[in-house]
């Protein structure tokens, strides 16, 4: 099944807007309504008409990430429910303390989700930045250890305010290359490859 891991943002109550997210690379992702998760441009893009779904959203135990939640709940279908197949969101509730422990909880929690023959699609835009590794770690894990796992998309969520906050620009980046170089150099490393910047350059140039 094709799975949407997503961490649900930490916005207090009222500030969570919705944009129209421009592609920057991968035309897959744009999408032309207005959204507040940049993990629906991959439902819009890579889920086709009457295929069943499922979106894991990480969600800290506080009123506004439950809030934002509920809103993520509200998008996904007014946006999907006529067309789609059956989508199913599993709320993945962790704690907000940073420390190791509630990280390595949060990595077990989701790859316990994780079933053999998944397609895996990853929004590393909110949470904070141990937040957003352990999904694509977790996402590794799966695609490393279980059957026929895949990993189609690693996306990123960008918000241009430099030319001021009525002016902003929203982007959605796929950032999947950066998760198939780092299985690259994992593998060059486990097989002792001499001179393996001159593989990974030839990677690059691809």
């Amino acid at each position: 099944m094709k799975k949407f891991l997503t961490r649900i943002p930490l916005q207090v109550i009222g500030n969570l807007k919705r944009m129209k997210y421009i592609a920057a690379e991968n035309e897959k992702l744009q999408m032309e309504s207005l959204v507040s998760f940049p993990i629906l441009t991959a439902i819009n893009g890579f889920v086709q008409d009457g295929e069943a779904f499922e979106i894991l959203a990480v969600v800290a135990d506080s009123p506004a990430e439950e809030c934002n939640f509920q809103e993520l709940c509200k998008q996904v279908h007014e946006l999907f429910e006529k067309n789609k197949g059956r989508i199913e969101i599993k709320k993945i509730t962790i704690e907000a303390s940073q420390g190791l422990s509630e990280q390595v909880g949060t990595f077990q929690k989701l790859i316990d989700e994780i079933e053999d023959d998944d397609e895996l699609f990853v929004c590393m835009t909110f949470g904070t930045k141990p937040q957003s590794q352990v999904m694509v770690m977790a996402a590794q894990y799966a695609y490393r250890v279980k059957d026929n796992v895949s990993i189609q998309c690693v996306l990123y969520g960008e918000i241009d305010r430099s030319q001021g906050v009525e002016n902003a620009v929203a982007r959605v980046y796929d950032m999947t290359g950066l998760v198939q170089l780092d299985e690259a150099v994992r593998i060059l490393g486990e097989r002792k490859v001499r001179h393996p910047e001159k593989i990974i350059r030839n990677i690059l140039s691809l």
